[in-house]
């Protein structure tokens, strides 16, 4: 198994989890693993090949994802049901997965409150908005290169981007942008993350989980945790009434290896 993709929680301990193995053979998988560590298969598409970074978003107990086999959002149910959501032109060109895994076809993917998704197409250097029946695309705004999106506590859609290094904008209602901590200096090239609830930026850099203070932009690392990388995070409720950060981990061994893939826990 080879996680090194997205996940997603629902808010009440259950965490989505993209096996992006792209091996043709076993198929990949999309996993549901609860805080305490059992793990269920949800689907394995038939030679479906995701995009190792993509994101995947959750909307009506249903799971949206990148899928670069047909070069379309692919939609799951709970039970395992796929099916094509959006098959629209351009919305993520075509859609293969290059040498860095994810730099083609649709890397973000956020619920919008309103229906429908926002997405990113980073080789396109766009950030779109997705009609709730997936069929219409509007264009938002230029970025170069851009990764995954989130909503800021204050409800502003933030999306990141990794040119040189981790950048953090803001998407603002005329299609302009707001750097979110200046000229970002400092910043790790970043692909998953989470706000926390106040503000801060929890996220992935390198083998390491980083926190970003809200506004001087000020980074600490929290754990340095696996060889592969860490690929995404979330933050989820635990048992105890506490809230977990969760971080999804790769040992770096493309075949599948011995050491396997792993989900961490960082607790207060």
């Amino acid at each position: 198994m080879i996680l090194g993709g997205g996940m997603v929680g629902d808010g009440t301990g259950r965490i989505f989890v993209q096996d992006a193995t792209a091996n043709g053979t076993t198929g990949d998988q999309v996993l549901e693993v609860s805080t305490a560590g059992v793990m269920r298969l949800v689907a394995a598409p038939a030679g479906a090949a995701f995009c190792g970074s993509s994101q995947i978003a959750r909307s009506a107990g249903d799971l949206f994802i990148w899928n670069t086999t047909t070069s379309s959002i692919l939609r799951i149910t709970e039970t395992g049901t796929t099916s094509p959501f959006s098959t629209v032109n351009s919305v993520g060109g075509s859609g293969n997965c290059d040498a860095f895994g994810g730099d083609n076809g649709v890397n973000g993917l956020l619920t919008r409150p309103a229906g429908g998704f926002f997405g990113t197409s980073p080789l396109r250097d766009r950030v779109f908005s997705l009609s709730a029946d997936g069929l219409t695309v509007t264009d938002l705004a230029t970025v170069a290169e851009p990764q995954r999106l989130a909503f800021s506590p204050s409800g502003r859609l933030v999306v990141d981007t990794n040119v040189m290094a981790g950048r953090f904008y803001a998407i603002e209602d005329d299609g302009g942008i707001t750097g979110l901590f200046g000229a970002d200096a400092g910043l790790p090239v970043i692909y998953g993350y989470r706000f926390g609830a106040d503000g801060s930026i929890y996220a992935t850099a390198g083998s390491s989980v980083i926190r970003i203070t809200q506004g001087s932009g000020a980074v600490q690392e929290l754990a340095s945790c696996f060889p592969g990388g860490i690929t995404d995070v979330a933050l989820e409720p635990l048992a105890d009434g506490g809230t977990g950060l969760f971080a999804l981990g790769t040992d770096g061994d493309s075949t599948g290896g011995t050491v396997g893939d792993q989900i961490w826990v960082l607790t207060p």
